[in-house]
């Protein structure tokens, strides 16, 4: 994971391109954007997954506690 996060991505490249071609303007604005997309990506994910667990009730809770049960047992 540690190799991977220091690789760059196609946002990097296509920030570095904007701003060597456009003006360092451009490259914010690209910047921006690229930003703000994460940021909706994220809040679309979290939400997605508060309504299943909002359906699922107590069913996603046992869940959880049984899987966090679960990696205490393998670390023992």
């Amino acid at each position: 994971m540690v190799v991977l996060a220091g690789i760059p991505s196609t946002s990097v490249s296509l920030v570095v391109t904007r701003s060597a071609t456009l003006g360092i303007r451009n490259g914010m604005a690209v910047s921006a954007g690229i930003v703000l997309g994460d940021l909706a990506f994220i809040a679309l994910a979290i939400s997605g997954l508060s309504v299943v667990a909002e359906q699922m009730g107590s069913l996603a809770t046992g869940g959880v506690l049984f899987g966090a049960g679960g990696c205490l047992i393998l670390k023992a």
